[in-house]
């Protein structure tokens, strides 16, 4: 899972568990070698985050930059949406390959009962919310006289496709286009080549972009052609990039969402469980605790602190990917 090469149980360390205690023998409770917070214990937790974040917003955390996503539509499963006006099951949208319909009175010969519409015609109205439409324009190979609108759509029925399928890239990750050449032991990189991307479109301060085997993050504004990252590659690279986009609210929200059970597993072990025994007598109870409960401890705050934090993000990100519905006029 890619999303995972940021999310590291020694990045979520080092940012979300800077200072909190994580094993016995830093309270002075043990020895070294006793229990400790195990990067497995931090992995699991992380992975379910993902899972939640991903679930919730209905957003895809899982897919890589040559993954490709086949989704096929009845023409109106989606309510107040046409076919050519479409919301997109899996967000973000980074590209369309293709859309195809079915059973429209269209030129040519249809392959496994789909007609292709030209690739051109297609635009992204938003990554995010995953809107989807077509645009028709003189030069393609299917004429414009059948598609269902300007002057034939006192007859959409005659012409409305019955399916709609769509090829298109997901997710957080995509290739840049053209080469990136970084020297030995440098900071910054060039891109060159046909058709090779303006750094300044593509590219923002704090993006990870992996290298070959490497990640980096850019460190400045880009150029149109050049771009500082940090840390510094000691063996250079020449080849492609693949830019991971991920929004820095996700992966706070992630690591807020999984700091939540973390932080009861510490508690439980630094100050043992959680445990009561309670004694009834003509209706006369008492209660005493076994043991320390960690709801009483610092690592309570903090978990209560880690809750509201990752309600204030969600509550942001749902916003920012809530898809959108088009209206038909």
């Amino acid at each position: 899972m890619s999303i995972m090469s940021i999310l590291t149980p020694q990045f979520f360390r080092d940012v979300y568990l800077a200072g909190v205690k994580t094993a016995l023998s830093s309270c002075g409770l043990g020895a070294s070698g006793a229990w400790e917070l195990k990067d497995e214990v931090i992995l699991h937790h992380l992975l379910s985050g993902v899972s939640y974040v991903a679930t919730t917003l209905d957003i895809d955390l899982r897919s890589s930059s040559t993954r490709q996503f086949e989704e096929k539509y009845d023409q109106m499963d989606w309510h107040k949406e046409r076919w050519y006006l479409k919301t997109s099951r899996v967000r973000p949208v980074k590209r369309i390959y293709s859309l195809s319909i079915q059973r429209g009175r269209y030129s040519g010969s249809p392959v496994d009962g789909y007609e292709e519409v030209p690739v051109e015609w297609v635009q992204i109205a938003s990554e995010e919310q995953g809107s989807i439409f077509v645009l028709p324009y003189s030069g393609g190979s299917i004429a414009t006289t059948h598609l269902p609108w300007g002057s034939h759509m006192d007859t959409w029925f005659r012409w409305m496709p019955l399916f709609v399928k769509i090829v298109q890239a997901t997710g957080f990750e995509f290739d840049l286009i053209g080469t990136v050449t970084i020297a030995a032991g440098a900071t910054t990189g060039t891109i060159s080549g046909t058709g090779a991307d303006n750094l300044q479109d593509k590219l923002q301060v704090g993006m990870k972009l992996k290298l070959g085997d490497e990640i980096v993050t850019v460190m400045d504004t880009p150029t149109s052609m050049t771009f500082t990252f940090t840390p510094e590659l000691a063996d250079g690279y020449t080849g492609t990039a693949v830019v991971m986009d991920y929004d820095p609210m996700i992966l706070d929200a992630v690591a807020n969402q999984a700091m939540i059970p973390i932080l009861e597993v510490i508690a439980a072990r630094l100050f043992g469980p959680y445990t009561s025994k309670s004694v009834s007598i003509d209706a006369v109870s008492q209660s005493r605790s076994l043991a320390v409960s960690p709801q009483s401890s610092a690592y309570f705050s903090q978990q209560s602190r880690a809750r509201e934090r990752r309600d204030e993000v969600m509550a942001a990100l749902a916003t920012k990917y809530r898809p959108l519905n088009f209206f038909s006029f």
